[in-house]
């Protein structure tokens, strides 16, 4: 087994600046990706590592616009793009996620998440496994519904909490 990687896809924070999309990650692991945040602008970042047929899951932070305003843009990729995938991407977020993003993609046809999207909220039925990553949501202090996330490989292990990435 190859090692981890933690790419950072964007860190601007509230609004992405040339060359700096909002935030986001992405964490390799074989043939294992999870995109974690979907700011502004990570969405195109996001491709210059993984194709979005080979994108394993998506999780979502909290719902503070640059951290899940890629969403829609993820949307119209998977639902009117020409991307093939064999299952549905799943995708956690906090509660009321999959309201929130189909409201952006509101037209005369009722879109939901779930017709694109193996939809999961957190706390509800959180992701729990991406391949051999093993995913721990935790609810943090912030002045909306925000949640970190803990991931654990073997030994090796990542905390990424709301705006930043430590070891």
């Amino acid at each position: 087994m190859n090692g981890p990687t933690l790419s950072v896809l964007g860190t601007a924070t509230p609004f992405p600046t040339p060359g700096n999309p909002c935030s986001g990650y992405l964490l390799l692991l074989g043939n294992d990706s999870l995109c974690i945040d979907a700011g502004t602008g990570t969405f195109a970042e996001l491709q210059r590592y993984v194709a979005l047929e080979e994108l394993s899951a998506i999780w979502i932070s909290h719902l503070h616009a640059y951290h899940f305003s890629d969403m829609p843009i993820a949307f119209y990729a998977y639902a009117f793009g020409s991307i093939t995938r064999n299952r549905k991407l799943p995708v956690a977020g906090p509660p009321g996620w999959p309201q929130r993003v189909s409201s952006f993609v509101a037209s005369n046809e009722i879109h939901t998440m779930s017709d694109f999207f193996d939809v999961h909220e957190i706390g509800i039925n959180d992701i729990d496994r991406v391949g051999e990553i093993t995913l721990s949501s935790q609810l943090l202090q912030h002045n909306i519904d925000s949640y970190g996330l803990a991931r654990r490989i073997v030994q090796w292990r990542t905390r990424a909490t709301r705006d930043h990435v430590r070891n």
